[in-house]
């Protein structure tokens, strides 16, 4: 079961997602516990749920939804496939890929709905999702010593989300990272001319789907 989680980019980075029926959940990553979740229902009435509760509401969910979410399949620790280093506790993805525990994809975790255009340690990474239309930053996280993946998790409880970067922006940091590239010029002509190659996943859009900005 995949949830539509949205990651609202802005200064609470909310995620959130909308039920057809119109209940909405929110969820609240938090690394120093686990992961938060509010029920609001329609008649305004909130509910919290912890882990264990949280795993039952999927159940209930996916039993009301499955035609569009898909089937929730978690399994105990002593299930897990031998080869499972990931530990895919709450499923998979039809394609074999983990979720996590709010039943996100790692394709939308990772960054692999937009192509890198360079990365830099104790910086962040510069990308594009659709040939270099728009350019975006993800933040260098001085926490864990790494890069922010894409929405806010336990892992990543304060990820700032991505920010869009201009055209003009996005040339000047490139030539001030010249040494990094065989061929800067080359670079910023295929992004001005919205010819950087597209990611490895092109299903769908991350930005307006997953990411709003």
């Amino acid at each position: 079961m995949i949830l539509p989680w949205k990651n609202y980019l802005g200064e609470n980075n909310e995620v959130s997602f909308e039920t057809p029926d119109g209940v909405k959940y929110i969820a609240y990553p938090n690394n120093d516990s686990h992961t938060i979740v509010k029920k609001i229902n329609l008649d305004g009435t909130e509910i919290e749920f912890n882990p264990a509760e949280w795993n039952d509401e999927k159940l209930d969910i996916s039993f009301k939804y499955s035609d569009i979410y898909g089937v929730f399949e978690p399994c105990d620790f002593d299930e897990l496939e031998e080869d499972d280093d990931k530990q895919c506790l709450f499923g998979k993805t039809p394609g074999g890929l983990y979720l996590d525990q709010l039943q996100r994809p790692e394709y939308v975790m990772n960054h692999d709905m937009t192509s890198m255009i360079f990365e830099k340690d104790n910086w962040g990474k510069l990308h594009t999702p659709d040939g270099g239309k728009t350019i975006w930053k993800t933040e260098w996280c001085d926490r864990l010593g790494e890069h922010y993946n894409c929405m806010r998790c336990d892992v990543f409880p304060e990820n700032p989300g991505w920010k869009k970067i201009d055209f003009e922006d996005a040339k000047e940091i490139l030539k001030e990272n010249s040494d990094l590239f065989d061929d800067v010029d080359l670079i910023i002509f295929e992004l001005e001319n919205h010819n950087w190659p597209l990611p490895s996943y092109q299903e769908e859009s991350i930005i307006g789907n997953w990411l709003i900005p």
